[in-house]
């Protein structure tokens, strides 16, 4: 079941007969999260800013936290999730507001939204310019059927890529903007110059008009992953994935164990150098980049050189070409697991070596020698990824 985020909306009026001043936030929830987490996306900042407004605030008569989830899973398990996340937000309050007296939980009145269609429809109707554009509105805006029967409906437009499309593009925004608009006195908050980097865009599905925005930051994220299969014999190896626009990716992986060991060095060896690349499409993406199922083209060439006793010892040069299903999951909060196999073809050019009693020497095997084609299953991996992510605000 997909888990929804949700959004916050705080208001705080001062006297009814004095001016108001309204300022805008917004929190963020990870995946399947129902607590308020710092060190996710611009949630350190925002969560400053609404300290330093709570502080210098001279009245605050109340405050209405209200909370949504996009339109993902199940409506019951939505419903959960917003009440959850508004207690949260309503305790995240709570404890920034501990240090003054102007702030008691009797102010504070939680109001879970569950699912944000309207924002959900805002946003299509502002951005969504794909050919099936009216029929996924007529979708939005039918009238008499039930939620889950509209998700059916997007689902099931164009086999599911629209609902693809959107999971990747829109239901971000429902999940992770959340607004703050806190209402005062003029001059009751002293100049907030820190305000200045945290305002963010109109929030979705609140009919709410903002006159000072600032574009969303774009991220540049690329993942560095090891195989762990690789890893569990000794096969040292790294990889660096770089996201191409919103459905696609290159991957660059090497290998390079280079160890011997027992008499001279000629007993036992393992050495790799491995390069490989692929060129990936991700036809079903998850709910971050480099998430979710990708089709790819992978080539790949090197040289090995393994010797084990004196059963086998062999040199090879081989190259190798396919095409690889994967499918990448989160693991932890910092870690996503991948899997993935390729098909192809894989050819090897070998040299048979025959070590001496004391293996002081190796003995080429004249006879042994040749080229091994083959086509079929030729590589399979279980990587462990750290996805990284470099913002940078556009004003």
């Amino acid at each position: 079941m997909f888990a929804m985020l949700a959004g916050l909306l705080f208001c705080a009026s001062t006297a009814l007969a004095q001016p108001k001043e309204k300022r805008e936030f917004a929190i963020h929830y990870r995946f399947d999260k129902i607590d308020v987490d710092s060190t996710y996306m611009d949630n350190a900042a925002t969560i400053d800013t609404i300290r330093f407004c709570l502080t210098h605030s001279v009245h605050i008569d109340s405050i209405t936290v209200y909370a949504w989830a996009s339109p993902e899973g199940g409506y019951p398990h939505n419903v959960w999730l917003s009440e959850k996340r508004a207690a949260a937000a309503k305790e995240l309050l709570l404890e920034l507001a501990a240090d003054t007296t102007r702030l008691n939980e009797g102010k504070i009145k939680i109001s879970p939204l569950a699912e944000n269609w309207p924002g959900l429809i805002e946003l299509v109707e502002r951005d969504y310019r794909l050919p099936n554009r009216d029929r996924l509105l007529r979708i939005l805006h039918a009238e008499g059927i039930g939620e889950e029967t509209r998700k059916w409906s997007i689902k099931n437009l164009d086999g599911g890529y629209t609902w693809n499309y959107l999971k990747r593009h829109y239901m971000k925004q429902l999940r992770s903007a959340t607004w703050v608009c806190v209402w005062t006195s003029v001059g009751a908050i002293m100049p907030l110059e820190p305000m200045k980097d945290t305002l963010l865009p109109p929030p979705v599905g609140l009919g709410r008009k903002v006159e000072a925005v600032r574009k969303p930051s774009s991220e540049f994220t690329f993942a560095a992953k090891t195989n762990l299969l690789g890893d569990v014999v000794t096969a040292v190896n790294l990889g660096l994935e770089v996201p191409v626009g919103n459905d696609f990716s290159v991957n660059a992986h090497f290998m390079f164990p280079w160890w011997t060991a027992g008499p001279y060095g000629n007993k036992y060896a393992l050495q790799i150098l491995n390069a490989e690349g692929e060129f990936r499409w991700w036809f079903a993406p998850g709910e971050e980049k480099l998430q979710g199922h990708y089709l790819a083209l992978q080539g790949s060439g090197g040289k090995f050189d393994i010797q084990w006793d004196h059963e086998g010892c062999y040199q090879c040069y081989y190259r190798q070409a396919g095409i690889s299903y994967g499918y990448s999951l989160p693991l932890t909060e910092h870690f996503n697991l991948e899997f993935s196999m390729t098909l192809g073809y894989m050819g090897i050019d070998y040299q048979h070596y025959v070590p001496a009693p004391d293996y002081s020497i190796l003995i080429r095997d004249n006879f042994g020698a040749g080229t091994f084609h083959y086509w079929g299953p030729t590589r399979v991996t279980v990587s462990l990824v750290y996805p990284i992510y470099l913002k940078k605000n556009k004003r």
